[in-house]
């Protein structure tokens, strides 16, 4: 009887935990590497759900090659880091919509950050540029 009530409740604790590690997995806010585009041009990334859900659009002009975003809050400034950590340029952006001109990239990884006009977050995405 012993043995049997013991064994209910290490089979009862197993069960739990299982189950609190599958809701645990299934409202984890971190999501690697969404990708917001991609295509054989390039890739945008983003790595956590907080940051995908402040982009409501996105969308890339090939004849003009363009990449366009809409965003949820207005931003205040556009950083592009290459891969070695150096800044290729920071502006003044003021707007919610953000138009990069894929032309000015060389092949290559990049960080692209948005700064929030009211500081509150930023929007960092990976852009890898294939050609």
């Amino acid at each position: 009887m012993f043995t049997s009530k013991l064994n209910f409740k290490k089979l009862s604790f197993l069960l739990m935990f299982c189950v609190a590690m599958l809701n645990a997995n299934a409202t984890d806010p971190v999501k690697k590497d969404k990708d917001i585009i991609k295509n054989s041009a390039f890739s945008l990334k983003v790595h956590s759900a907080e940051t995908s859900t402040m982009i409501m659009s996105s969308s890339y002009n090939l004849a003009t090659d363009k990449l366009s975003l809409t965003l949820k809050e207005e931003v205040a400034f556009i950083e592009v880091v290459n891969k070695n950590g150096e800044i290729e340029f920071q502006l003044p952006v003021d707007a919610r919509r953000i138009h990069l001109s894929l032309s000015q990239f060389e092949k290559g990884s990049y960080s692209i950050n948005l700064l929030a006009i009211d500081k509150s977050s930023v929007i960092s995405m990976d852009l890898n540029k294939e050609n």
